[in-house]
């Protein structure tokens, strides 16, 4: 509307303009520019505070979209760890699950499985190199368990969604391989051969009451 009545109002001064020139009239050139000069100079005023509110309101909503996936996230990886530390407990591991300080992201690492048995393990299949300090038995238990060489022991990982703790060590070959442990030869002829991000989000520690 404001175009409209600018343009309109300019074309009037023109048309006046042309007949004092006709009849002999003096009248400057650039007073001819006036309403168009007025037009450029007003389009920011009119634009610009829709703009200014937009561009804040998509701000607004993408820091609110990525606040709510990380508060989803937290909430997952605290439940993963809970979870954990009540298998830990029932089977009498007096280790804690924590938060990793440094928590990491492994891409591309090749993940298999194996089974608590003597042809697949070194020494006694039951055993594991987390077994002295944490006393878990390989062949009886419903902990996660993960052989890798890249990670510390008592590690917590995310495989595939799933939580796993390092509890054990797999050949001195291979230093990025992931080797998850599975109550049967069928699980883990299922599971095969796969390449999976490996995600680091927590690790387990002395509890203070062992």
């Amino acid at each position: 509307m404001v175009f409209v009545v600018l343009m309109d109002k300019g074309q009037n001064h023109m048309e006046k303009t042309s007949q004092k020139n006709k009849k002999g009239g003096n009248v400057p050139v650039n007073r001819r520019k006036k309403p168009i000069f007025l037009v450029s100079i007003a389009i920011p005023f009119i634009f610009a505070p829709s703009l200014i509110g937009d561009a804040f309101e998509f701000v607004g909503s993408f820091m609110t979209q990525n606040s709510y996936a990380e508060e989803v996230s937290q909430e997952k990886e605290s439940d993963s760890l809970g979870h954990l530390q009540n298998l830990l407990e029932k089977e009498g591991v007096l280790y804690e699950s924590v938060k990793h300080e440094s928590v990491g992201i492994l891409s591309g690492r090749i993940v298999t499985a194996y089974n608590a048995v003597p042809e697949q393990t070194a020494g006694d299949p039951c055993e594991g190199a987390f077994t002295p300090h944490t006393g878990i038995n390989f062949c009886d238990t419903n902990i996660p368990i993960v052989a890798t060489n890249e990670l510390p022991l008592g590690t917590i990982i995310k495989i595939d969604d799933q939580i796993f703790l390092v509890a054990d060590r797999t050949n001195s070959r291979y230093k990025y391989r992931y080797d998850i442990l599975t109550p049967t030869l069928a699980e883990a002829k299922e599971w095969g051969r796969r390449t999976h991000v490996v995600e680091v989000v927590g690790k387990i520690v002395k509890s203070k009451n062992s």
